[in-house]
Formats: C-alpha cells, sequence, structure tokens
C-alpha cells in the first residue's frame, strides 16, 4: 500500500503541475498580451496569498493536529480560512478589475484564488491526519477540472 500511496502523491502532484503549465501555455497563445499579463498578475496574488495561508493556517493547523486529533481545532482553522479566503479573493478581484475593467477576470480571479486555497487548507488537513490519497486524488481531480477548462 505504501508504494501505491507514493506513486499517487507523485501522479497527483504532475498533473497539478502540468495542468497549470498547460493553463499557462493555452492563454499565452489565446490572448492578447495585456489580457495575459493580468493573468500573470492573478497567478502572482494567488500564489502570494496561498503563501500567507500556509503560513496563517495551514502549518500552525499541522502542528496542532499532531498533538491532538480534535475536530474544534480544524473547524476554528477552516472557519478562519474561509474568512480569510473571501476577503483576499474579493480583494484580488478589485485589484483584477482595477487593472483589466473586465468583469470577467474579475470572477476568474475570484474563483482561481479562493478554489486554490481551499484546496490547499483541505490538503493539509488530510496530510495531517496522515491520510496520504486523499491530497493526490484532489490533485488529479483539479487537474481535470483545469484541463476541462482549457480544452472548453
Amino acid at each position: 500500500m505504501p508504494a501505491i500511496s507514493r506513486r499517487l502523491g507523485i501522479a497527483g502532484v504532475f498533473a497539478s503541475a502540468a495542468a497549470n503549465f498547460l493553463l499557462l501555455f493555452s492563454l499565452q497563445h489565446a490572448l492578447p498580451a495585456e489580457k495575459f499579463g493580468t493573468f500573470a498578475v492573478i497567478q502572482v496574488i494567488q500564489q502570494f496569498g496561498m503563501a500567507v495561508s500556509n503560513a496563517l493556517f495551514c502549518s500552525p493547523l499541522v502542528v496542532a493536529l499532531s498533538a491532538s486529533d480534535d475536530n474544534r481545532l480544524t473547524k476554528s482553522f477552516l472557519r478562519a480560512s474561509n474568512i480569510y479566503c473571501a476577503i483576499f479573493s474579493l480583494a484580488s478581484a478589485s485589484y483584477v478589475y482595477w487593472l483589466s475593467n473586465d468583469v470577467s477576470l474579475g470572477i476568474a480571479s475570484v474563483v482561481f484564488c479562493a478554489l486554490s486555497w481551499s484546496r490547499w487548507f483541505f490538503r493539509s488537513v488530510e496530510l495531517a491526519r496522515k491520510n496520504f490519497t486523499s491530497p493526490p486524488k484532489a490533485d488529479i481531480i483539479y487537474s481535470l477540472v483545469v484541463g476541462a477548462s482549457v480544452a472548453w
């Protein structure tokens, strides 16, 4: 079983990276330079937001869950993480809208940031609970959704 989990973990990370690369590659060819630049700003905001979310919520939760598997801890961190996601996803959408004057890019920013930050939180929770199969499955599902959106 550990070998399967390890392979699944590698496959999930690879699929996620490949889907993001495919998305960036296809957008680079499909969008005018200014729109692709706005998307690049969304990517930077998303990565920065994920680093902040990891520092404020994910890493401390992993440490806390290593000492106690109390569901109240997870719910408390989840609530705080959801508030963070809502506030900063809307802030990123406002900034992207200000840059581009395009409502659809603002909406895309909200969806992309909120989903990626939420996915990272739940991934951290499952890894802290030593559930090594759910995070790669989530990575693969994420990759299929991103891949389908690129194909669409």
